[in-house]
């Protein structure tokens, strides 16, 4: 989170040979960044993993933060003795009681289950007070980088190489019909997946704890 914005769109434009932005405007640079950054919490969350103290909802179902794509973990309660949340299946929950969602509630939860393919939501047992507090991770959206570029670049320095690879794409994919473009972007887009270690149409998992 050190790298400068406007140096960044600067480097991307050496490498694209178009320094004079005579076939990408800054701002169509920007708006390809911003897409990459994105894209990356969304595959990656652990780029842009913020700690919450979350206000639980009453009952099983819970929603994260507007702020947030999806859920990374759930910690642990936050009132003492900060008594840790483990992952489980819902499956596991179901097959023990059907009706565990219904139970009565309570101010310590003991589990929490998750799917990625419903990011934005996760369920807590058992069903918690409304107002109860946890200590969750979740993946939030990144801060947009402005048309006109200024500060530092919201993801972590590491992922800069990947994030050029993906400027490169989009600049490449506009000028497909271009002989060997499209070529170009489909091994920056290549470039991109390899360095954040992706496999993009696979869901990324959320690690259970244990």
């Amino acid at each position: 989170m050190t790298t400068s914005a406007t140096s960044f769109i600067s480097e991307v434009q050496t490498e694209l040979q178009d320094t004079s932005a005579t076939r990408w405007s800054v701002a169509e640079l920007v708006a390809y960044l911003n897409e990459a950054n994105l894209l990356t919490v969304t595959h990656r969350p652990d780029t842009n993993a913020v700690a919450h103290t979350f206000a639980a909802a009453a009952g099983a179902l819970q929603t994260i933060p507007a702020t947030a794509i999806a859920l990374v973990d759930v910690d642990c309660n936050h009132v003492t003795p900060f008594a840790e949340v483990t992952r489980v299946a819902k499956e596991q929950l179901d097959s023990l009681n059907l009706k565990w969602q219904s139970m009565t509630q309570v101010a310590i939860a003991k589990h929490y289950t998750y799917d990625p393919l419903t990011p934005r939501v996760f369920y807590v047992y058992p069903p918690m007070i409304a107002g109860t507090e946890l200590d969750i991770m979740t993946a939030d959206y990144p801060a947009l980088v402005p048309s006109t570029p200024s500060g530092n670049l919201p993801l972590p320095d590491w992922t800069v190489p990947a994030l050029k690879a993906y400027v490169k794409y989009k600049a490449w994919s506009k000028d497909a019909e271009v002989a060997g473009n499209a070529a170009l972007a489909s091994a920056a887009f290549g470039l991109y997946q390899t360095l954040l270690g992706l496999q993009l149409g696979a869901v990324a998992a959320v690690p259970a704890k244990t």
